[in-house]
C-alpha cells in the first residue's frame, strides 16, 4: 500500500487533486485509517491515474473521465472520436479567432481597428420580405422610396408590424443616366398576397460579415474598405451586393448620434 504522498510522485498528480479526486470518486483510497484518516492507495491504483492524467491531457473532463471507465471497448472507441469531432470544431474556431487577430492587428488606423473590433460572421434567418424600388440620382433619395412603401402600407392596411427591419440596398450605378437602382425591404413575419406597385420576396437564410456602428451615415466609406479588405485576407467571399439594416434611423429619432446601422456584407466559404 501507498500513502498519499507516495501515490502523488508516481503518479503526478498533487495531493490537493488526489483528495478532490477522493470527493468526487474518481480516484478513491483503497483504504483510510480510522484512526489517523491517513490514506492509502494500492499499486494497481496507478493504472487508473494514469488514464485520468492521459484523458485530461486530451481534454476531457473530470465527469468525462468518470463515466469512461463504466464504458466497454466500443463505447470509448465513440467517446474518443465524439472527442476528435470537438477538438477539430475548436481548432477551426481557433483557427479563425488567429486570422481575425491578425486582420484587426495589421490595422494601422486607430479608427479602422476600432471598427475592425466590431466586425462579426453570422446567419440572418430565413424571412419574407416587403420592398420597393426605384432609381434614383442621389443616396440622399432613398427617402422617396420609404415614403411610397409607407404610403403603400397604408392604402393596402397591409399588416406591417411597427417595428419591421428596415434594409436598403444600393445596387449599381447607371453611368450613362446618372441613376443608381435603389431598393428597401422590411422584413415581415409571412406572406402577403397582391401587393403592387411593392413587391414580396423571400429571403433565404444566409450568412454575412457585418459591422454594427453609430451615426452618420458619412462613416459607410470607411466601413466598406475595412469589410473589403477583411474579405480580402478571408476564407470568404461576396456573393451578393452589400446592404444595410436600419436598427435605429430617422424614422425612430432626430439626432443622428443616435442612428444604429448594420452594414452587411452576404459571404460563402471559398471552395478551395
Amino acid at each position: 500500500m501507498l500513502k498519499i504522498g507516495e501515490f502523488s510522485i508516481l503518479s503526478g498528480i498533487s495531493i490537493p487533486m488526489l483528495r478532490n479526486y477522493n470527493k468526487l470518486g474518481l480516484l478513491v483510497p483503497s483504504l483510510v485509517d480510522d484512526m489517523n484518516g491517513y490514506r492509502y492507495y494500492d499499486k494497481s491504483q496507478l493504472v487508473i491515474a494514469n488514464q485520468i492524467v492521459a484523458m485530461k491531457s486530451m481534454g476531457f473532463g473530470l465527469d468525462e473521465i468518470k463515466h469512461s471507465f463504466q464504458l466497454k471497448h466500443e463505447e470509448l472507441q465513440a467517446l474518443f472520436k465524439k472527442k476528435i469531432k470537438e477538438k477539430e470544431l475548436e481548432q477551426r474556431k481557433i483557427a479563425d479567432q488567429l486570422d481575425s487577430l491578425r486582420k484587426t492587428s495589421s490595422l494601422e488606423n486607430y479608427d479602422d481597428t476600432q471598427i475592425a473590433l466590431r466586425i462579426v460572421t453570422k446567419t440572418q434567418p430565413k424571412t419574407y420580405a416587403l420592398g420597393y424600388q426605384m432609381e434614383i440620382h442621389q443616396y440622399h433619395e432613398e427617402g422617396l422610396l420609404w415614403a411610397e412603401i409607407n404610403k403603400q402600407i397604408a392604402l393596402q392596411h397591409l399588416p406591417i408590424p411597427e417595428d419591421a427591419t428596415a434594409i436598403s440596398i444600393m445596387h449599381s450605378r447607371d453611368v450613362d443616366n446618372d441613376t443608381i437602382l435603389a431598393e428597401i425591404m422590411l422584413y415581415i413575419p409571412q406572406k402577403l398576397e397582391h401587393v403592387e406597385p411593392l413587391f414580396l420576396k423571400e429571403i433565404k437564410a444566409h450568412e454575412v460579415v457585418s459591422v454594427l456602428f453609430r451615426g452618420s451615415y458619412v462613416q459607410l466609406h470607411q466601413i466598406n474598405l475595412i469589410l473589403a479588405k477583411w474579405l480580402e485576407t478571408s476564407n470568404y467571399e461576396l456573393i451578393s451586393e452589400p446592404y444595410i439594416i436600419y436598427h435605429k434611423s430617422p424614422k425612430n429619432t432626430n439626432l443622428e448620434s443616435s442612428y444604429l446601422s448594420e452594414l452587411c456584407f452576404p459571404i460563402e466559404k471559398k471552395i478551395n
